[in-house]
This record gives C-alpha cells, structure tokens and sequence, in this order.
C-alpha cells in the first residue's frame, strides 16, 4: 500500500502544483488534518478536496492513506470551506495504466515482428504491470460512498477553516 501511497503522489504531484490545484496561493494559509471515515469505518484509499475562495476557485487536495488520515498544507482560511471526496480516481488511473500497458505491448510485438529486441522496452513492460498490480490491489480497497460528497455544489460538508493547524475529522454517512 505505501507504493501505491507513493504512485498517487507522484501522479497528483504532475496535477497538483505545491498543494494548489486552481486559483491562487495564499499569504494567510492554515494546514488541516484528521481522518475519513464512512458509516464509523476509515476510508482507506480517495482525496480529500477543500474549495474555497471567491467562486470556490481555490482548491487544495491531500490523499487519504491507508488508516484514513490525510494532511492538506496550504488551505484558504474561511468559513464555509466546501469539502469533497474522490475515491474514483483510482478507477481513472487503473484504466489509463492498463491503455499504457497495451501500447507498450503493441510496440513489443512489432518490434518482435522485425526481430529487433528492445530491453528498455521490455522493462518498461514489466514495471507497468508490477505498478498495475499494485494500484489493482487499491482500487479493490476503495469504498463506495454516495455521490453527494464528490460535487461542491452536492456535498453537505462544509467546516470553518482558521489559520495555523487543526483538525478535522470527516464523518461520511449513506
């Protein structure tokens, strides 16, 4: 779990730009941390989202580890910061892996058509499918939750954020 803890890390680090996905960074920022849970049980793989700022432009992510707690740095102090989270994108990751995957073994077998060996390629085979079994083994821990708390405009948590550290435990309920 902590490859595949490491793997999404390294994935949302191409999306997310030191914490900040859309808007802009601020001076007055605050660091929140705490636990998911879904019906008293700890979600053990997913994002949790904090928008807010005008328009709720400003959104900051963390990943949910294994037990279920998660640290987001960087969060807009404010009151009625809309939280949201995502337990599909492992969905979205298992599949764009696995496209990979056929394209490389396409290439493969026209390289062995031409009778050309390429080991990079074959490495490259081979930590795919490692980095698919790892990441399989996550989407088969995700829990479904309702959709209502994956939209800002559905999501019925809603938490005042201060500056400095705190935490927030977040209750998901069907």
């Amino acid at each position: 779990m902590k490859y595949i803890q490491g793997l999404v890390a390294a994935l949302l680090a191409l999306v997310v730009a030191d914490g900040v996905v859309q808007g802009q960074e601020t001076k007055k920022a605050t660091q929140v941390s705490g636990a998911v849970t879904f019906n008293g049980k700890p979600v053990p793989v997913g994002l949790v989202l904090f928008h807010s700022g005008k328009g709720m432009r400003n959104i900051v992510q963390a990943e949910i580890a294994e037990d279920g707690k998660y640290v987001a740095r960087r969060v807009k102090p404010g009151d009625g910061v809309k939280v949201t989270i995502d337990v599909e994108f492992i969905e979205v990751m298992t599949r764009q892996m696995t496209q990979r995957l056929k394209e490389l073994e396409a290439r493969a077998q026209l390289l062995k058509a031409a009778k050309t060996e390429n080991a990079d390629l074959d490495k490259e085979i081979t930590e795919m499918k490692d980095r698919l079994k790892t990441v399989e083994k996550a989407r088969k821990a995700r829990v479904k939750i309702p959709a209502k708390y994956a939209a800002a405009d559905t999501t019925p948590l809603s938490f005042e954020v201060k500056e400095g550290e705190q935490t927030i435990n977040i209750e998901l309920k069907d």
